[in-house]
């Protein structure tokens, strides 16, 4: 009874990471299309950074906005119109041409996306695409709509409002960028604030926590040089950690700078207060600190500050099964996993039938059958997925068929019959399945580019699997 209690629970667990991942590749194709839109009737490739997608008119993100610039990133890099390139980091916006997709969304019983194409210089809108996701499929993924210490909409929007009387003086630009350009960390990572400001000054920092508690967090005892050169980017923390852990939501930091040294500023580091307007106020015044002892300010002096909102979100653990054919030299197939994975700092155990595998919150294992080498794999992840991305496409080409248009057929049947999505034609074209997501080109050659893969299986046997694809008769 146990045992068939057993096969019962993996066949449910099994069943729904198919249904996931199908409702996954549903939503994905939402996103592309969006992408597509935004890049159609471009006479030539613009280059875009990808800005986080916020709940509303805030600057609140959640798990839903890791997921979308994933995406978002993928799509724009996979795409002609496009040429993804990091943010702009500097104080002021030089007439370059550069665009930004960013967006929002609004959560209702369907999660409604609108995706911006604008540009970077005066934030003109030159293109928008939307679309809505129900609310159910993302739950059935795994993702999160909203951080875990907002509740709706409404609440992000009032938490937000919080800020809204928050005057900065135009005494001189100051700028702050998070280590994350989606504003998202997982438990466990490290967020690292640089800065960067127009003048020579003085600077505080303020951690607004998920229970809306404030204090300030640098400097403090170890790190206690709060100097700022003009024109230079600092990374802070230089001798300590901020180290992101539960509880888990939307929290913000908030950076106070001024050209003299601010008064009593060793108080600071022991005060705890809640979060208000006039807490706020009082952390940004020119007049005055948190400190109720503070001694004023020097005439004159008038305080900038920036602002940085992020969100702390749980790993979880997805589930997902992949099988793929068994390569003819399985030994020399093992041994290259085995490698990959020892020189990557990870664990392996295993022979020709069946082993385990770890590494870098990930494990996992496998067992082969005559024809199948099929992976199970467990990761902490954003959402319901076991890929990767590449970072750059892995490109490899092969002779054209003599009838391609047979063969794109075929390569169209065989996507379809393991439920993955394909779009194309004669001369190029993009599909995703079995967790494999890229584009090929035709002219002489087939030229297929990889832009997202399962983490365990080599760029080889992707190869292998889309060649059969592509030339099976």
């Amino acid at each position: 009874m146990k045992k068939m209690k057993k096969k019962l629970v993996l066949a449910v667990m099994l069943a729904l990471s198919c249904g996931a991942a199908l409702v996954a590749q549903d939503v994905d194709a939402l996103i592309k299309d969006a992408v597509d839109k935004l890049g159609a009737d471009r006479g030539s490739a613009v280059e875009v950074s990808i800005a986080p997608l916020t709940v509303g008119d805030t600057e609140t993100v959640s798990e839903l906005s890791a997921y979308l610039n994933e995406k978002i990133r993928l799509f724009a890099s996979n795409s002609k119109a496009f040429r993804v390139v990091p943010e702009t980091r500097g104080l002021t916006v030089k007439a370059t041409g550069k665009a930004i997709i960013g967006g929002s969304y609004s959560v209702g019983g369907k999660v409604a996306v609108e995706l911006v194409l604008q540009a970077e210089l005066d934030g003109k809108r030159l293109k928008t695409a939307s679309f809505k996701i129900a609310a159910a499929d993302l739950k059935a993924m795994g993702i999160d709509v909203l951080p875990a210490n907002i509740n709706t909409q409404k609440d992000a929007e009032k938490s937000d409002a919080v800020y809204s009387n928050v005057v900065s003086s135009n005494a001189f630009a100051l700028k702050v960028f998070g280590s994350s350009e989606n504003h998202s960390y997982y438990d466990g990572e490290k967020l690292l604030l640089s800065l960067l400001s127009e003048k020579n000054c003085f600077f505080k920092v303020y951690h607004i926590d998920v229970n809306n508690n404030m204090k300030m967090v640098y400097p403090n005892s170890i790190d206690t040089n709060n100097r700022l050169q003009a024109n230079t980017e600092r990374t802070i923390p230089e001798k300590t950690d901020f180290v992101m852990e539960a509880p888990y939501g939307a929290e913000t930091i908030l950076v106070v700078a001024r050209e003299a040294q601010f008064e009593n500023i060793e108080s600071e580091t022991l005060q705890v207060v809640k979060v208000s307007k006039e807490t706020i106020k009082l952390a940004t015044d020119a007049a005055r600190g948190l400190s109720v002892q503070a001694k004023p300010n020097a005439v004159g002096e008038n305080t900038v500050n920036a602002r940085y909102s992020y969100t702390i979100l749980e790993k979880k653990a997805s589930i997902e099964t992949v099988s793929y054919d068994k390569p003819s030299d399985f030994a020399a197939f093992l041994a290259s996993v085995k490698s990959g994975i020892n020189a990557s700092g990870g664990a392996f155990s295993g022979d020709e039938t069946a082993g385990t595998f770890t590494q870098a919150g990930l494990k996992g294992s496998y067992k082969v059958t005559r024809k199948e080498i099929i992976f199970t794999l467990e990761e902490a992840l954003p959402v319901a997925s076991t890929t990767r991305g590449l970072g750059s496409a892995y490109q490899f080409s092969f002779s054209r068929p003599d009838d391609i248009n047979a063969s794109l057929k075929t390569v169209q049947s065989e996507i379809s019959k393991n439920k993955g999505s394909f779009t194309g034609n004669a001369s190029e074209g993009s599909f995703a399945v079995q967790g494999i997501a890229g584009s090929y080109q035709v002219d002489n050659n087939v030229t297929v580019s990889i832009f997202e893969k399962p983490w365990i299986v080599p760029n080889s046997m992707i190869e292998k699997e889309v060649k059969n694809y592509f030339l099976s008769k």
